[in-house]
């Protein structure tokens, strides 16, 4: 069967609506449109007509112009998928991490951590990581991987050494996201409108600074932190998830 006309953008408006938090039922309300009208819109069965755009763009807490570039452009480059990555076959596979092997059962996915990550996505480039982690599988097609906190800029909530997960999912300001230039990676959290977003951190210690030039490459879905003794402490960071105290003294 093929895909609906729209179904691109239809995917990305369905992630910016779950991204708000609200029930798409309340979210069809505030359009003042029905139940499978928001439906078919997601699922790009039928678009998004010129006089809802404002009103959709007041929901999603954007400007016009920033929703339709959010829906017309074009999606991150996808690297290879989770079942390219895993080759062996039968209830358990295994991948090859610095020589080791590393068996991966059925219904988990290993998820690369990498030292530093290239210009774009680096999806399950075993062969450049550092570690894995083993992650239960996940809704949806998005692909994870995962870098190391670097620094205090971040604490709190980050501390160096951390190993934080991220997918390649549009990000909403107030998310935390790895963003990229000139080589260079760093971790904050996004804020803003288009034209005029900054990358934030978490440590009043540190001032923001404008995201101009920076390419986001991932939106934080999971922190892990090792413990003494072994220990693994995880946070998970939905898509709603925002931070919202973020001020300067």
């Amino acid at each position: 069967m093929d895909s609906p006309k729209w179904a691109a953008e239809g995917r990305v408006l369905g992630e910016l609506i779950d991204a708000t938090g609200y029930e798409r039922k309340e979210v069809a309300r505030l359009l003042d449109c029905s139940d499978d009208i928001l439906s078919n819109l997601c699922r790009g069965v039928t678009r998004l007509r010129k006089d809802r755009r404002a009103a959709m763009a007041s929901i999603l807490g954007m400007s016009e112009a920033e929703l339709l570039k959010q829906l017309t452009s074009r999606p991150l480059r996808k690297p290879p998928s989770r079942t390219e990555a895993t080759q062996d076959k039968g209830p358990l596979g295994t991948v090859n991490v610095r020589g080791k092997m590393v068996i991966v059962p059925t219904g988990v996915t290993a998820v690369p951590i990498y030292g530093s990550v290239p210009a774009g996505p680096p999806g399950y480039d075993y062969s450049q990581a550092e570690d894995v982690e083993l992650l239960p599988d996940w809704i949806g097609d998005f692909q994870r991987w995962g870098t190391f906190v670097s620094g205090e800029s971040m604490s709190p909530e980050f501390l160096n050494g951390d190993r934080v997960i991220f997918e390649d999912r549009m990000p909403m300001p107030g998310q935390a996201v790895l963003a990229i230039k000139d080589g260079e990676q760093t971790f904050k959290i996004l804020k803003g409108d288009v034209g005029r977003y900054e990358l934030w951190p978490l440590n009043e210690d540190y001032d923001p600074f404008s995201a101009s030039g920076f390419d986001i490459i991932g939106t934080l879905v999971l922190r892990i932190r090792y413990l003494d003794g072994g220990l693994r402490d995880t946070r998970e960071y939905p898509t709603h998830w925002k931070f919202r105290s973020l001020k300067r003294r």
